[in-house]
């Protein structure tokens, strides 16, 4: 038997929704993921909002360039409705003024794409300790 069954009920993991235009990037994060979060799709920023109405989520991971309702648009919503729940910004492009602009906006981290999956996953774990600390708080 597996130490997990012995304990009793294993940990649950932390949902992480990945908001994503480029399938091939989307499954190549999720994949990424799957071992330590309960990881969500979406392609679109609208499809990423209708999830977050029905589903509890520890972090968001989203890119900024999309069609339709881009990451900075989803960003804001977030923000509005769920003022405490990290979002972590991808972008494929480097940009002073846009990381400021993110940031500003409330974003937990902006990382630049192609992101290195420890830094990912690092960050994930950052994003979900400030959560914790500010509970405690």
């Amino acid at each position: 038997m597996d130490e997990e069954k012995l304990k009793g009920r294993a940990e649950p993991k932390h949902r992480v929704l990945v908001v994503e235009d480029d399938s091939l990037v989307l499954h190549s994060l999720a994949i990424v993921l799957e071992d330590e979060f309960d990881v969500r799709m979406a392609q679109t920023g609208e499809q990423a909002w209708e999830l977050l109405q029905h589903e509890p989520f520890s972090v968001v991971i989203s890119d900024i360039m999309m069609r339709g309702m881009n990451g900075f648009d989803l960003l804001k919503l977030i923000r509005a409705n769920f003022p405490d729940l990290p979002v972590i910004m991808l972008s494929g492009y480097v940009s002073d003024q846009r990381h400021e602009r993110i940031m500003k906006a409330g974003a937990f981290a902006y990382l630049v794409k192609p992101v290195d999956d420890r830094l990912l996953v690092r960050t994930i774990r950052e994003a979900l300790a400030s959560v914790k600390k500010n509970v405690r708080t």
